[in-house]
């Protein structure tokens, strides 16, 4: 229930873009938005195993998490990009479902 609360949320899809835009950073801003469009389109339960939205907007509150931190001061400025390292490059895996669901033809796809 409260993955599809989620899903069905703006500004949590805004944020899976707007972090995902730094994850996926050889592609064009335009490129990460059709990829999230794609899930988006396919439900709050894609993927392989049926959680990679979900797993989006988890790492994405991760993310926007680790910037709190950072702009407060409170940990580590080396551990928490070595954090985010981490968080964005398992965002790239579950992005990569994506090709799982028709829709427009990604080409850039062969760059994530």
């Amino acid at each position: 229930a409260d993955a599809r609360r989620k899903w069905a949320d703006p500004k949590v899809k805004a944020s899976v873009v707007r972090t995902l835009i730094d994850a996926l950073d050889n592609l064009r801003p335009a490129e990460v938005a059709m990829v999230v469009d794609r899930l988006w389109a396919a439900g709050p339960s894609v993927g392989a195993e049926g959680v990679s939205v979900q797993r989006l907007i988890e790492l994405a509150e991760r993310i926007e998490q680790l910037e709190r931190m950072a702009s407060r001061g409170e940990a580590d400025p080396y551990e928490l990009g070595d954090e985010a390292r981490t968080v964005r490059s398992r965002m790239r895996m579950y992005a990569r479902d994506a090709r799982l669901y028709p829709g427009v033809d990604l080409p850039f796809f062969d760059l994530l």
